[in-house]
């Protein structure tokens, strides 16, 4: 959990990638389409969707009817940890 006293702070560092993030594409735009042209973003584009849709069918899993816990373990594993359940911090000190 974060401090709260840092809150305008972290508001303020997560507009500013966003708005980033949002103008970089918006930039590029043009180039891309005297380059590619239409047809050709459209495609690239599509191709980037398909990739994306291939990567999440196969390297995610599902968690639908998943209890919170079982959804921690599912993706802590081959982190090197154990869930935050088992461990006592005060025991190992």
């Amino acid at each position: 959990m974060v401090d709260t006293s840092h809150e305008e702070l972290l508001w303020a560092l997560s507009l500013s990638i966003v708005v980033t993030y949002m103008l970089l594409p918006k930039s590029k735009f043009t180039k891309a389409i005297e380059f590619l042209e239409t047809w050709g973003l459209f495609f690239m584009f599509a191709g980037i969707s398909v990739w994306a849709w291939l990567f999440f069918y196969f390297f995610m899993p599902e968690t639908k009817g998943m209890a919170l816990e079982e959804m921690e373990m599912l993706f802590s594993k081959n982190k090197g940890r154990k869930p935050t359940t088992e461990t006592d911090p005060r025991q190992n000190a």
